[in-house]
């Protein structure tokens, strides 16, 4: 009875509030900045023929997890070179001559998180000259 005129008194329950919109995955985020990317750079398309420098910048908790990415990624046809940051991390760059497409260039990314994630560090992005 008592719950009846509280309701009565005070009206009917607000419906709650619907979710926010969930943020773009980290992927989602990825693939539109390499996109946008892709787009300044005037990329036409697959096969395109133009070849670019592309450079990929990693970080890593230690110089020993640095050197071994550096490794991997020297077996895998791209040059390295590795350098103390500020930060306490060691950070790698990776550079490979090719012609950039957004289906490569997603591959790429997807594989150099996972190499980085491997060794404790992180892939902080790319840039390309040339063209």
């Amino acid at each position: 009875m008592i719950a009846l005129l509280l309701l009565l008194a005070c009206g009917s329950p607000a419906a709650p509030a619907p979710p926010p919109p969930a943020a773009p995955s980290a992927s989602v985020q990825a693939a539109a900045a390499d996109a946008a990317a892709l787009g300044r750079l005037q990329i036409p398309g697959p096969g395109a023929g133009r070849r670019y420098l592309v450079r990929y910048q990693l970080s890593f908790p230690t110089a020993l997890a640095a050197d071994a990415a550096a490794l991997a990624l020297s077996s895998r046809g791209l040059a390295t070179e590795g350098s103390p940051s500020e930060s306490e991390t060691w950070e790698l760059e990776a550079r490979e001559e090719v012609a950039l497409d957004a289906e490569g260039l997603r591959a790429r990314r997807a594989e150099l998180e996972a190499l980085a994630l491997g060794y404790g560090g992180s892939f902080e992005g790319w840039r390309a000259e040339g063209g």
